[in-house]
């Protein structure tokens, strides 16, 4: 609006200004503040009182790094939510509980029969709560959609930036989606992730000196996958929004199916998501996540599209995301760290 006015020389500072005191920049960067401020105060506390996430045998990392580092990105969650989401506080709803659940679990370890039972009961009602009446139908689906992307975040957390980059990435599809539909809900959604993934991207995507913790990730997988959820009140932007999480999607799905057919336990403690198996391969922490975050953009780019599409266009466009996820799969087998290279030939 303000570019078309020729006769006006400070049109493109005006629409600049437009941009930055709109309420998704607000809440982004209120975000951004409070987990930028409150980080190095949670890790003073982790490590004062010894919380740390010790490195088993499904870690990807080798030294003891403080956990629950996602305390302050809980915080501005709840906090923006409250200022900016008005009747759609739902988001806290979500956020809350799993949230609490996960400090309970990085400070004292709960067992994960009662964790998953209880992420059960969590998920059931946020499915009640979430869906719409003509959509109740889907309960079943909602509740395992929650409980499986909630724990596809938690194994996220253990590779560097992984977490931090997809907040950026898919909060930042949903940030545009929301402008294109006119969905406040999504818009501000996607700006809170994009908040908080860029300031923990600061103390985890390349100098790791905290982990989101159960807390961190839980709340974080309840918000996308409960958001996913929520978006059944306007049907036309629920498969836009769920096609940047097919990554975590397909890989949690595709690692359950192999562990079921080995007849491993599915509470046993693994190695077996395709961004671990490029680890043992010998790719840095920092690698991993840009590949990923590489395959998330596609996804991306073509839930873009689909708000464009007619349904032809739709359904090719589904199955170039499959696609692109396939090759995710397979990319253990067909990449080569450059990092091995370098050592082997030296």
């Amino acid at each position: 609006m303000y570019l078309s006015n020729g006769n006006n020389p400070f049109a493109i500072i005006i629409f600049i200004m437009s941009i930055i005191s709109s309420t998704p920049i607000h809440a982004s960067l209120i975000c951004f503040i409070i987990v930028v401020l409150g980080i190095p105060v949670t890790i003073y506390f982790l490590k004062k009182f010894s919380i740390y996430d010790i490195p088993n045998n499904r870690s990807s990392h080798v030294t003891p790094i403080p956990r629950a580092g996602g305390i302050p990105l809980i915080i501005a969650i709840i906090g923006v939510s409250f200022i900016y989401l008005g009747s759609y506080l739902q988001l806290i709803i979500l956020v809350i509980p799993y949230a609490i659940l996960g400090l309970i679990d990085d400070f004292r370890n709960v067992s994960a029969k009662v964790r998953l039972f209880i992420q059960f009961v969590l998920a059931i009602l946020d499915a009640i709560l979430l869906l719409p009446p003509r959509y109740l139908i889907w309960i079943l689906p909602a509740t395992l959609f929650v409980i499986g992307f909630v724990n596809a975040w938690n194994f996220m957390d253990g590779i560097n930036g992984l977490s931090a980059f997809s907040c950026i990435l898919i909060g930042g599809t949903w940030w545009v989606l929301g402008v294109m539909d006119n969905y406040k809900f999504d818009t501000i959604v996607g700006s809170i992730a994009v908040g908080i993934g860029i300031g923990f991207a600061i103390y985890n995507a390349f100098v790791p000196k905290v982990f989101l913790g159960d807390v961190g990730a839980y709340g974080l997988g309840a918000m996308f996958g409960g958001s996913v959820i929520f978006s059944f009140k306007e049907p036309k932007i629920v498969i836009p929004m769920l096609l940047p999480l097919l990554p975590a999607i397909v890989d949690t799905g595709f690692t359950i199916i192999k562990r079921a057919i080995k007849k491993e336990s599915l509470l046993k403690s693994h190695r077996d998501h395709t961004y671990q198996n490029l680890i043992d391969k010998g790719f840095s922490h920092f690698s991993v996540a840009i590949i990923y975050s590489f395959f998330i953009l596609c996804c991306s780019m073509m839930a873009i599209l689909v708000t464009q599409s007619n349904k032809p266009e739709v359904f090719v466009e589904i199955m170039a995301c499959l696609l692109i996820n396939g090759l995710y799969l397979m990319s253990p087998k067909i990449l080569t760290s450059p990092e091995k290279t370098i050592q082997n030939n030296s």
